[in-house]
């Protein structure tokens, strides 16, 4: 697995945030146990509060093996929605989203995002949040 991050913004806004986004996005691939998939992560970074009307959001190309997670780092619980997200890229990769079972995959996206966030800051959190 390949992990990028990107800010939307070419101001360099973000600081210490990137490399917080990164320890978050390295531990959740090593937790959610997909970081052997041969496919691309790129996780881009909002200066705003919504993207798209969104906390975040999820995009995923099957034949390109790409996620792209968008995440609005002004929001109020960002490390929580890029936890979301991630569960998002692991459905993707581990069985794909057809319209029958989105309904399912938010469920569970909804059901795992906070343990995956707060066992991350168990183990990492830095003050920085």
């Amino acid at each position: 697995m390949i992990l990028t991050l990107e800010k939307y913004t070419n101001e360099d806004q973000f600081g210490v945030t990137s490399e917080l986004v990164r320890n978050m996005s390295e531990y959740f691939i090593e937790e959610l146990n997909i970081g052997l998939y041969d496919a691309m992560v790129n996780v881009v970074l909002h200066d705003e509060i919504k993207v798209e009307g969104l906390d975040g959001y999820c995009e995923w190309d099957p034949i390109e093996k790409v996620c792209e997670v968008h995440l609005a780092m002004q929001g109020p619980e960002w490390g929580v929605t890029l936890a979301h997200e991630f569960v998002h890229v692991e459905q993707n990769l581990r069985y794909g989203l057809s319209s029958n079972n989105i309904v399912l995959s938010e469920a569970e996206a909804y059901d795992r995002e906070f343990e995956l966030y707060y066992k991350w800051k168990k183990r990492y959190y830095l003050g920085q949040i």
